[in-house]
């Protein structure tokens, strides 16, 4: 059977076949069934995460769970911040697709957007493409008689097949993994001296960030969905494109600030039952000290407590 093709995946596919065919089924799933979509582009994550253990040469690469490997601090060294966000991102929806949680469809259509940007940074830096090689970013259209699944309740014959899908495809992704896996790293992983793991993870660290560079990597728009997805995760009513509910403002106005016009904005602010702010969430740049983040978060909080007393 020829594997399908997809609209943003296919300059993963002389090197890494598996990425580009689930790539492809997590494009033809986004708009009709946009948990199955999300369960496809967490193993698509899983096997990025752990070819990268591989190549890097890196301990923990088969045992460790995704989160504890895309959390390690010498991975955290070597991949440039964006692109962990971004796989942070997909691991969170991933979850909530492959555990029952009803998926909005433009939460799919965004986890694929990011799943097609760290595809794009793979290439560039691994497989030694250039920019001009893959396509941007195309959202596959809509089939006129797509289901909205954002408001379809599931019985639970259909959550059951959707776990015994969920149990094929990890059972697939466990298969993928062993046809890769070679006895001799951990053996190249102890001969290496530390002077020259370091030396290499310095190299490769340079490689990504240049990769990176090359690309939109949209750290704005990843970091801000990451808030929402977290924040909803724990329970709050977070809206979609910036807007408010009666649990979380964003962009909430504060006055008193060390600001020419004295004026500022709260990226988010949570709300009691009560209607009294209880929490206050500043977002920065990875590259700028969150110390900052937090003193002028507390600034904000000072004007809100002054204001609601």
């Amino acid at each position: 059977m020829q594997p399908q093709k997809s609209l943003n995946f296919e300059m993963l596919r002389s090197q890494w076949p598996e990425l580009a065919n689930l790539g492809a089924l997590a494009e033809q799933y986004v708009h009709t069934d946009p948990e199955s979509s999300l369960v496809k582009l967490r193993n698509y994550l899983e096997l990025i995460v752990r070819w990268l253990y591989r190549t890097e040469r890196l301990e923990k690469g088969y045992r460790s769970s995704i989160h504890d490997l895309i959390t390690d601090d010498t991975f955290q060294s070597i991949i440039p911040k964006p692109v962990t966000m971004k796989m942070d991102a997909v691991r969170i929806h991933g979850n909530r697709a492959a555990h029952g949680d009803t998926i909005k469809p433009a939460d799919a259509q965004w986890i694929l957007k990011e799943a097609h940007i760290m595809g794009a940074w793979m290439y560039l830096k691994y497989a030694g493409g250039h920019a001009d090689d893959f396509p941007k970013f195309q959202l596959p259209e809509a089939p006129k008689a797509a289901v909205n699944t954002a408001s379809k309740e599931f019985s639970p014959k259909e959550l059951k097949k959707k776990q015994e899908q969920l149990a094929k495809a990890t059972k697939e992704l466990e298969e993928a993994q062993q046809r890769e896996i070679s006895i001799l790293r951990d053996l190249q992983i102890a001969k290496e001296k530390s002077d020259e793991l370091e030396a290499r993870l310095d190299l490769s660290r340079q490689q990504g960030e240049q990769a990176a560079s090359v690309l939109d990597m949209d750290e704005a728009e990843t970091r801000r969905r990451l808030i929402d997805s977290k924040l909803t995760l724990a329970g709050w009513d977070v809206a979609d494109d910036v807007q408010n509910t009666m649990q979380v403002t964003q962009e909430h106005p504060v006055k008193e600030q060390p600001t020419k016009t004295g004026n500022g904005y709260a990226d988010y602010v949570l709300w009691d039952d009560k209607g009294q702010p209880v929490a206050v969430i500043e977002a920065k740049r990875t590259k700028v000290d969150a110390e900052k983040g937090r003193k002028q978060a507390q600034l904000y909080a000072n004007w809100l407590e002054k204001e609601f007393g």
